[in-house]
């Protein structure tokens, strides 16, 4: 069970991350790289050069955050791998 834990902490402590890019209001989301929580592995080098020369701004934004969705799926399975090896472990040790 501590096993799991600390797995589920260090998980924690280094999740995976989301690069997105922004063109004219569409967004775009790539799963990112891991990294530690509090410096992000930062972001992605996209190959595209949107600039316009009439505005001189740029028509694209990056950005990155945490992915939820793949830091959960990972807790729970190990979380479900965990409770499989308790429940079995436990079975073997009671008569």
């Amino acid at each position: 069970m501590w096993i799991g834990i600390l797995i589920i902490c260090g998980m924690g402590l280094y999740p995976p991350w989301t690069d997105t890019l922004d063109v004219n209001g569409y967004r775009f989301e790539m799963p990112g790289k891991y990294g530690w929580l509090f410096s992000h592995p930062g972001l992605r080098r996209f190959n595209m050069v949107l600039y316009d020369l009439r505005s001189g701004a740029w028509l694209y934004q990056t950005g990155i955050h945490l992915d939820l969705a793949r830091l959960g799926i990972q807790w729970l399975g190990v979380g479900l791998i965990s409770l499989g090896l308790i429940i079995s472990l436990n079975k073997n040790v009671l008569p």
